[in-house]
């Protein structure tokens, strides 16, 4: 099968979504389609000059129409108008973090250096919902970036509301459902796993115990409409509900072999990871369904074995294990919060209820982790940092000197503790 690097809603979409259907077609009983509103974005022109030289570049996605004169900087603090960013670090943190001090002093844009695939996102970030358009963001090839240097930018671009695809492919069988999940919006990832996943869905073993269904999403690496800083995971948290029948969840990505679990999940015989805050899985996880991330080489000739014997396995998923996977940030929750979520230890569910309140938080400079009750983890960590999110609409945004001001501070934890224990409370009155 060909490889594009689409970006959600684009229009070579609908053909890859039939190319993933001949794959999968023959050993299917039953093929959907599900279309999801997103917004896309689509390059129309761009130049770059520096010193009066044009220069090779890339724009990169949700970077708004601009036309900039100005000069280039390196200090975020020296910012103002028409003055753009240079950004040398390849982190994802770091760059986000240089990014929004770029937007509070005032800067224009952000010139990257290296190759680094990010969309251009604005503050609050972690914003499940429509965020202020971002600041245009440029990677500039082969050219040695130096503060004070002349710079002419012009972009157009469109962004419009449209549609994105996801290919659900049913092999009927037993009553144990196995979903083998992956992506095809793989412009930033430059993922071919969409290759890999299709291919193991028509050589996996029919087995009378599972029923193996594919999914292969749009709307993951890209596409949440109103340019949310939340641009990751959108599809997957709207089709969540769906999918809430699965037994166990397989997400397949490319990349050194390895196994990510759910927080909660065990089995006796694999050890691996904790799922991180980026993929498909995640999102799953939120719908309380157990979910593995396999990331294995794209010509391992052991995933089809590996992938049957994950599907075979027995789990282990409960409140006990979901706690102490979590451990870390669980200590530092109000002793309320913590007292109170103890009490779904001992509730006999199949799935846990606490992974309703197992969110995203964002610390810079830092990275973007989870945690049980996010908030309130956000809130006892913002003093040490200068930026805090906790994802939501609106996003919980907190600039490091508000935890100067100790009226305020105390007043946000006891809120947002208040808030937590009447949840905790009314979800508990459910097992009584």
């Amino acid at each position: 099968m060909r490889s594009y690097y689409l970006l959600a809603g684009s229009l070579e979409e609908k053909k890859e979504i039939e190319r993933i259907r001949g794959v999968v077609e023959d050993v299917s009983d039953e093929i959907r389609i599900y279309n999801e509103r997103i917004m896309s974005w689509n390059l129309k022109y761009s130049e770059l000059n520096i010193n009066g030289k044009k220069i090779k570049h890339e724009v990169l996605p949700y970077s708004p129409t601009v036309s900039i004169r100005g000069s280039l900087t390196n200090d975020p603090l020296d910012c103002g108008p028409n003055k753009i960013l240079i950004e040398k670090s390849t982190s994802f943190s770091d760059i986000y973090y240089d990014l929004a001090l770029a937007k509070v002093n005032g800067c224009s844009g952000v010139l990257i250096s290296d190759d680094v695939r990010v969309p251009s996102i604005s503050l609050p970030y972690l914003q499940d919902g429509p965020t202020p358009p971002p600041l245009p963001i440029i990677i500039a090839k082969e050219v040695s970036l130096k503060r004070g240097s002349l710079i002419e930018i012009d972009v157009e671009v469109k962004n419009e509301t449209t549609y994105c695809y996801t290919i659900h492919a049913i092999r009927n069988g037993g009553n144990k459902k196995i979903l083998l999940i992956s992506n095809h919006d793989t412009w930033l990832s430059r993922d071919d796993v969409k290759v890999m996943s299709s291919d193991l869905f028509t050589k996996i073993n029919n087995n009378d115990n599972i029923q193996w269904e594919y999914i292969s999403m749009s709307g993951i690496e890209s596409g949440a409409p109103g340019y949310a800083s939340l641009y990751w995971g959108y599809t997957a948290r709207r089709l969540a509900h769906k999918l809430a029948y699965a037994d166990l969840s397989i997400e397949i990505r490319s990349g050194r072999k390895s196994i990510q679990f759910s927080p909660g999940l065990k089995n006796g015989e694999f050890r691996g990871t904790l799922i991180d805050p980026f993929t498909i899985s995640f999102e799953l996880l939120k719908a309380r369904i157990p979910s593995i991330v396999l990331n294995t080489d794209l010509n391992d000739n052991e995933n089809i074995s590996i992938v049957q014997h994950l599907a075979k396995l027995n789990y282990i998923f409960n409140t006990k294990h979901l706690i102490h996977d979590l451990l870390e940030d669980y200590q530092i929750l109000p002793a309320e919060i913590k007292a109170m979520a103890s009490n779904f230890i001992d509730v006999n569910e199949e799935r846990p209820s606490l992974l309703k309140f197992v969110n995203r938080y964002l610390v810079l400079p830092g990275e973007v982790k989870y945690g049980l009750f996010h908030k309130s983890i956000a809130v006892r960590k913002s003093y040490k940092y200068k930026y805090t999110f906790a994802e939501g609409y609106p996003s919980m945004a907190i600039n490091g000197t508000d935890s100067i001001n100790k009226i305020f501070f105390s007043e946000m934890d006891k809120t947002i503790t208040d808030t937590y224990i009447d949840e905790l409370y009314a979800y508990l009155k459910e097992f009584l």
